[in-house]
């Protein structure tokens, strides 16, 4: 399941997904900074939360089949270490998602139960500190993924001059 599709590597096809999910679903939540909108908002951050987690494990865990499919070619090498803090960043940033996600169901039932400010701002700070963490994960973690793709030795000049 996690392998290949048509010819091509799973993982090279989800990622995209991951890297769009997860950032729009931390920014969504945002908008229970803004007391008006924070018992509409709280539906399209739960859902696109949802989503985010499940891209994010799609990404993992293909990610996942194609580095042992390529481990031999990986092993002692700087492409080898540049895709093992991919990984570990990867799997951080899964666990970060289900945080998001875990944080947007709060948000929905509590947002939904009270009118309360002071829940409304402890909420708002919480999602922040967690959409950060997200995004700066998502940043990361394709960072070191390009990095192991496009320029292991960090040699090539993809600049143009």
């Amino acid at each position: 399941m996690f392998g290949m599709f048509n010819g091509l590597p799973v993982h090279v096809l989800v990622l995209h997904l991951a890297v769009i999910a997860a950032p729009l679903a931390a920014v969504s939540g945002l908008a229970v900074w803004v007391p008006r909108w924070r018992k509409f908002a709280r539906w399209p951050f739960l859902v696109l939360s949802a989503v985010a987690v499940v891209a994010v494990y799609l990404t993992k865990e293909s990610g996942e089949v194609l580095q042992r499919s390529i481990a031999a070619q990986l092993e002692g090498n700087i492409t080898g270490e540049i895709v093992d803090r991919h990984a570990a960043l990867g799997g951080r940033l899964f666990i970060a998602s289900l945080v998001l996600f875990a944080v947007s169901l709060a948000v929905a039932v509590v947002v939904g139960r009270t009118g309360n400010a002071v829940i409304g701002i402890v909420s708002a700070f919480v999602v922040t500190v967690v959409a950060v963490g997200v995004v700066v994960l998502t940043v990361q973690t394709g960072e070191a993924g390009a990095e192991a793709v496009w320029n292991p030795s960090g040699s090539v000049d993809y600049s143009g001059n």
